[in-house]
């Protein structure tokens, strides 16, 4: 008696350990050595990486592990800037609640800030230094970098506002000077230089617009 849906030796088609009758990978059409696979090992292989490729954040770029379009906290931050009534929680209902920084993190933060990487720095800063004063020492300088001459048009943002001597509570105009968010952090290495540097340079300038008049 045979038995044609057999996969052994009572098999008809059976002849040295294989089977006559071939079959095909679906995708590229190679011949098959086990003939209960439906693809060959390469194009399984494709597929299994397509299923575990890596989705990215719309907004910090961050991976997460399904095909939504933003993390967890971007997603929360989004719907707070489109108003949305459900995520305008606070307290303990807040998902940043009682979270803290480390250390390194808030050196960091301060660092891109254009800070010295001390944290709760900018508390330092005294009445006198108001938007006013600031947007005079821009206007005294045109509007530019006076470190690489980069102007605030082209630079696409508002300049920064450097304490030559380091000492925020010295806020008077000969001790301001303005400076692009790259440089204002580029400065807050070798000091002494950078401080030499650009009393020297106010003292040109003062020199030049003392000749000229």
């Amino acid at each position: 008696m045979n038995y044609p849906n057999r996969k052994d030796t009572k098999n008809p088609n059976y002849k040295h350990g294989l089977f006559s009758i071939k079959k095909y990978c679906k995708v590229c059409k190679k011949i098959l050595s086990d003939n209960r696979a439906i693809k060959c090992k390469q194009c399984y292989n494709k597929d299994r990486r397509i299923y575990k490729k890596k989705y990215l954040c719309i907004d910090c770029g961050i991976s997460i592990n399904h095909s939504a379009l933003r993390c967890k906290l971007c997603f929360y931050k989004y719907n707070r800037r489109q108003n949305n009534p459900m995520f305008n929680r606070k307290g303990k209902l807040h998902p940043r609640y009682k979270v803290k920084h480390k250390e390194l993190s808030k050196r960091k933060m301060s660092l891109s800030r254009g800070g010295t990487g001390i944290p709760y720095e900018n508390n330092q800063y005294t009445h006198e230094y108001t938007s006013y004063l600031k947007n005079q020492i821009r206007n005294r300088d045109n509007y530019t970098c006076q470190l690489c001459k980069i102007t605030e048009i082209d630079y696409g943002k508002i300049l920064d506002i450097h304490h030559i001597d380091y000492n925020k509570e010295n806020c008077q105009e000969d001790n301001l000077i303005t400076l692009c968010h790259k440089c204002n952090i580029k400065v807050n290495k070798n000091r002494n230089y950078w401080k030499l540097y650009f009393i020297e340079s106010l003292q040109r300038r003062k020199h030049y617009e003392t000749v000229i008049i």
